[in-house]
């Protein structure tokens, strides 16, 4: 399994769920600026030969570029390299093999607010995992489009390049080295890269589309908000996969994997949205429009109601924006555990003190 950590409001991650596509990006857009760019091999003979070859190139420019000094000849050719005509054909996604590493939590899921999504991706099932003949329908592929999956080489020493190599396969070879060589610092992530070489005329950063059928699991951040929750629910909630959220451990520097199933996450959704109906009802309001349970309390529905009430919705939307959901699944079951329609006296004590921790949020806001 691999996993990819996502923020859930990047304006991508929630239409790739829903539409089974993966953004690809280019080598210059990534956060670490050591990340493929090679230590540059000169060989002036070989250069000059290749200026002299330029037919768009004047005779007095060719003489100075072939009079330049191998420093200014290395500069030249880095920013060649980083130049999108160079990287735009070359698509990157990137998964790890762990999904509950905190740094990474942290710098790819908006710390801990977004998602991490596993996949049943190997170099076996590869082709299937691509969905092919989608991404050829929507012109995005074409039959000889070529994508590899490689696990990233960690190494104090950064990997050389020759542009200018007469050896095609040697050339090859050390760009594909480029693109999955990174500083040991970055070991932790346990990196895998899917690379795409695109040989159409569409260019990098895009969508591709996988085969949902290999998406496998979705994870919560520990501090994914209410509200990103309701986002998240409307889109997976027919998803047959497994849902499990972050609970950060009571003890030590971990994150602990709380399995959701279901029903758990229907009953959580449907629990929380009826808070918010309740916010939103009359102060004169009628049990039975409310579906509510015979045996629950008026008095005490009555005290959640004057509560809610007291709490205008856009104050509401912004508590429901702050309270990670995290937060719910370890101090108060009883909202997930069994529907609050179907509550009884006994129950009261524990959703009101819940109620009563979302009304202290809006003092702060």
């Amino acid at each position: 399994m691999l996993y990819k950590y996502a923020d859930i409001n990047d304006n991508f991650t929630i239409n790739n769920l829903i539409n089974n596509q993966l953004g690809f990006n280019r080598i210059e857009n990534f956060n670490d600026p050591f990340d493929t760019t090679p230590v540059p091999v000169i060989n002036r003979e070989v250069i000059i030969k290749y200026i002299n070859s330029q037919q768009n190139i004047s005779d007095d420019e060719k003489k100075e570029m072939c009079l330049m000094p191998e420093k200014k000849l290395k500069n030249i050719f880095l920013e060649t390299i980083r130049r999108p005509n160079f990287t735009s054909d070359k698509g990157i996604t990137c998964f790890s093999k762990t999904n509950d590493n905190i740094l990474m939590w942290s710098h790819y899921s908006n710390k801990h607010k977004g998602i991490c999504l596993g996949f049943d991706i190997n170099e076996k099932n590869l082709n299937k995992f691509i969905d092919t003949d989608k991404n050829i329908t929507n012109n995005i592929f074409n039959s000889n489009t070529v994508y590899k999956l490689f696990t990233i080489k960690y190494s104090n020493n950064r990997p050389i390049l020759n542009l200018f190599n007469t050896n095609p396969i040697e050339l090859s070879m050390q760009i594909e080295n480029m693109l999955i060589s990174k500083s040991n610092i970055w070991e932790y992530e346990k990196e895998y890269r899917l690379i795409i070489y695109n040989k159409k005329n569409i260019s990098f950063p895009t969508g591709i589309y996988y085969n949902r059928e290999y998406l496998k699991e979705v994870i919560l951040g520990a501090n994914l908000s209410i509200n990103d929750f309701f986002k998240l629910y409307n889109v997976i909630k027919s998803f047959d996969i497994n849902i499990k959220i972050c609970i950060p451990n009571k003890e030590i520097y971990k994150l602990d994997l709380y399995p959701i199933d279901n029903n758990t996450m229907k009953i959580l959704y449907e629990n929380l949205t009826f808070l918010k109906l309740l916010s939103l009802s009359n102060n004169e309001f009628n049990l039975s429009i409310l579906n509510l349970n015979k045996t629950f309390d008026e008095e005490s529905i009555c005290n959640l109601h004057q509560i809610l009430n007291n709490i205008p919705l856009n104050i509401l939307n912004k508590i429901f924006d702050k309270i990670p959901l995290s937060n719910i699944i370890s101090f108060y079951p009883i909202i997930y555990k069994e529907s609050i329609q179907n509550f009884n006296i006994t129950n009261i004590n524990s959703l009101l003190s819940f109620i009563s921790s979302i009304a202290s949020y809006s003092k702060y806001l």
